[in-house]
This record gives C-alpha cells, structure tokens and sequence, in this order.
C-alpha cells in the first residue's frame, strides 16, 4: 500500500518537475510583450514628435495621403488610420487605431490603444527618457478626492509633459489611461 502510494506521489513531482520549464517561459514571455508594448509606443512618440517616422507632426496632408494611400478613413471632421498599417513596427505588439488631426498639415495624433496590459508608470517613464524635454506630470486630481489609488475603479487617469519637438518647439504629450485601455496625444 505505502509502496502504491509513493509511486503516485513520485509520478506527480516527476510532472511537476516536467511541466515547469513550460510555466516559466509563458510568463517570461508575457512580461516580455508587456515591455515591448512600451518601448514600441516610447519610439512611435519620439518618431512623431521628431520626424525620425512619418507621418510626423508638420507632415502635409498631400504627404501623409501618399505615406498612407487608402489607409485612411475619414468622416468629414476626423481621419483615422489602424495603428499596425500607420506604424508596422507596431504589428503583432501593439493594436487600436491612429486619429490624426489634419487641416493643412499634422497638427496632432491620437493613438487609441486597445490591449495595453502594462503598468502606466512603465510607459510614462519610456516617454521622459525617449521625448526630450518631457517630465510627465499627473493631471486628474483623483488622489486629492482621497480614494485609493490602486483600488480597481473606472476613473480616467492623465499625464502630461511639454517636450521639445522637430522645430525645437514644446509639444504637449497626453496619457489618458484605463485598466486595458490607453489614450497618447502628441501635439496640440
């Protein structure tokens, strides 16, 4: 009997032992994507802000037409874009639609990001080292209300920085956040 029951437990730790380097790398490989997300929106801000990717801010509306033929859709008032065909490096890592704010020339993008899964404070400190200039501050005043931060509420979070662009001109930056849900605004 005690010899019966010593085999059972020894088949399970030999599974255990077996199915644990499968654990690890799924969750390696979660925190990884997490970080991509980041780093991937931190090089699309800076790429916007500083023309080092186009569309930039300044681009033309000719100019942006031809980067993005038929990529756009507009409604009359707004023009929207998805992200993975505005920006490819954001294939595969990073979803949701691009709203750009067109007149004669860029004057603003909205990502509208769908998925984000990391922590805003990782982003916010992604964009003070890539955005020269930026020193992100919070903007709602939830904290002063005097409700717990860390609570699982439904309140819309904000950040703000000015951060030198292509012209050597401040641009405001906007983080709007919601659990799974994040708003970046580059430009005024």
């Amino acid at each position: 009997m005690r010899c019966n029951q010593f085999r059972s437990d020894f088949k399970i730790l030999i599974c255990a032992i077996a199915l644990f380097p499968l654990v690890i790398p799924a969750r390696a490989n979660a925190q990884e994507s997490h970080a991509k997300q980041v780093i991937t929106l931190g090089k699309i801000a800076e790429g916007v802000l500083t023309c080092t990717v186009h569309p930039c801010l300044g681009d033309s509306d000719e100019s942006i037409q031809k980067e993005l033929p038929r990529k756009i859709l507009s409604d009359g008032i707004s023009h929207y874009s998805d992200l993975e065909m505005a920006f490819p490096s954001t294939q595969g890592v990073v979803g949701g639609i691009v709203e750009w704010n067109l007149d004669s020339t860029l004057e603003m993008v909205r990502l509208k990001v769908t998925g984000f899964r990391d922590k805003p404070e990782d982003l916010l400190a992604e964009l003070e080292r890539a955005l020269p200039g930026c020193e992100m501050e919070r903007d709602d005043d939830y904290e002063s209300e005097g409700e717990e931060d860390d609570s699982e509420d439904h309140h819309t979070h904000e950040w703000s920085c000015l951060a030198q662009g292509y012209s050597s001109k401040d641009v405001l930056v906007e983080v709007f956040f919601i659990p799974s849900l994040l708003l970046l605004e580059i430009g005024s």
